[in-house]
């Protein structure tokens, strides 16, 4: 399950000046030294440090200071300390921890409820019933593989209906093997804002259409902070106007869709 702190390092990635580098000796649940780091002191301050392996791997925190002769990172508290070798990516406080989080969710939001696919349920012959996955509602189509091992080739059903959190299948029209694929075609429930006690992002949601709608978004206000002087920023802006029109055309084909005819 991919989580917000994931999201926030991969939209600081198209945004802002991040680092990687490694612990170089054991620190605390609050620091972590790097005695190969060379920026000045306060450069990351307010910025944001995310751990990439160790203990505290997937979790990201907000730097409070940076001091380049001890060179060491200071933040709030991980849940473990940190160990020589643990990796980490870092980046300045251009952008903080909340500004990335708030661009997400607002991305989020931005999305809407697309039309997406559930592959998890498989037929089991004769069997008319089956509960809905997690997170799987207002289901439109119902498509039964006709492969075992792809390619598929679905094909759809006219003859299901929903009910208190099953699919069912009419009389006479339940898969009559085990074993095949059945493709659902959903619109999900909204997305609730995400915060870092509750981080994970919805399964359906696609990495690379967030982010780079996020980093639109997240570029446009940096924009209006820089009076519209940052050629860099235009510059970063453009790429993510076009990589996010690029993702949202990945999903054009199923965007809308209406829900399949009942047949008798």
């Amino acid at each position: 399950m991919t989580t917000i702190h994931e999201a926030a390092l991969e939209l600081a990635r198209i945004t802002a000046s991040v680092v990687e580098g490694a612990a170089t000796a054991n620190g605390a649940w609050a620091t972590l030294t790097d005695t190969n780091r060379y920026e000045g002191d306060d450069y990351f301050n307010r910025g944001v440090i995310w751990m990439l392996s160790g203990d505290n791997e997937g979790i990201c925190r907000t730097i409070t200071d940076w001091v380049n002769s001890t060179k060491t990172f200071t933040f709030l508290d991980f849940t473990y300390g940190v160990l020589e070798g643990d990796v980490y990516a870092a980046c300045p406080g251009d952008f903080t921890k909340d500004v990335f989080f708030q661009y997400i969710n607002v991305a989020l939001r931005k999305l809407g409820r697309r039309v997406t696919a559930d592959i998890s349920l498989e037929t089991a012959a004769g069997q008319e019933s089956y509960a809905l996955p997690e997170g799987v509602v207002d289901v439109r189509r119902v498509e039964i593989a006709t492969a075992t091992a792809e390619p598929y080739g679905f094909q759809k059903s006219y003859h299901w209906r929903l009910a208190e959190g099953y699919l069912y299948f009419d009389s006479g029209w339940a898969p009559g093997m085990s074993g095949y694929v059945i493709r659902l075609w959903y619109v999900p429930a909204a997305v609730a804002t995400l915060t870092e006690d509750e981080p994970d992002l919805p399964a359906h949601v696609d990495m690379d259409h967030l982010i780079w709608t996020a980093a639109v978004h997240l570029l446009r206000w940096r924009l209006k902070m820089t009076k519209g002087d940052d050629k860099q920023v235009v510059g970063s802006l453009n790429e993510a106007l076009v990589n996010a029109e690029r993702e949202l055309g990945r999903f054009a084909r199923i965007y809308d869709l209406a829900r399949d005819p009942h047949h008798g």
